[in-house]
């Protein structure tokens, strides 16, 4: 392995624990926001672009970008820009997709549903519906000594 493919190994590595660390911040947000920065930081990361056509010299798109952008302009980088954003828009759609065949059948969250109806505690009747027990003499509270 010479020094272009390690550097690409290292990179990719941590790339993907950029994307861990990033669901485990977003995840208690939900499924749908956790699953978007998911794939916005791995379509960011990810997505190599070519620097050689010939060669085949390959290197992550948003450092083309934004060395493009302060070399160049907005006009050199135009078709890293279109392939960033196709590819994250694909893995938007991959991620749709995936949480669409995923999701919870409809018999499983009635089920659900009807766990949680009968585990919750029932109300406390108002005030005029209780009976009072008259026959017990009320305490007075407990007061805290200084």
């Amino acid at each position: 392995m010479d020094g272009y493919e390690f550097a690409w190994t290292m990179y990719v590595l941590g790339s993907i624990g950029c994307g861990v660390a990033a669901w485990l911040l977003v995840r208690r947000w939900g499924r749908v926001w956790s699953h978007f920065f998911l794939v916005t930081v791995l379509a960011l990361l990810l997505t190599p672009y070519a620097l050689d056509a010939e060669a085949m010299t390959m290197a992550p798109a948003l450092f083309i970008i934004v060395f493009g952008l302060l070399q160049d302009g907005i006009d050199a980088v135009m078709p890293v820009i279109t392939v960033l954003l196709g590819v994250w828009l694909v893995g938007l759609v991959i991620s749709l997709l995936v949480q669409f065949f995923t999701r919870n059948s409809s018999a499983k969250v009635k089920a659900d549903v009807d766990h949680q109806l009968v585990t919750e505690t029932p109300p406390e009747p108002p005030v005029v519906d209780r009976k009072m027990n008259v026959g017990h003499k009320r305490e007075a509270p407990i007061r805290a000594i200084r």
